[in-house]
């Protein structure tokens, strides 16, 4: 398994949907765009430069 796969299926469910329909969406849009695991994180490439990055940050609500 790859690494990005491996961080996508290691996000809660609801998670998992919304960088899916993320990724997706940038796919079809932006065609030449390439999804690559750098510094812990996925990160989308256009053109060879870091377009954005995905990662969730979850808070608790006390």
């Amino acid at each position: 398994m790859k690494p990005t796969e491996a961080y996508i299926l290691s996000q809660p469910e609801k998670y998992q949907a919304m960088i899916l329909h993320v990724i997706s969406v940038v796919e079809q849009e932006l065609g030449n765009s390439e999804l690559l695991f750098k510094w812990g994180i996925p990160y989308v490439y256009f053109k060879k430069k870091p377009f954005c990055y995905l990662a969730l940050i979850i808070k608790k609500v006390f």
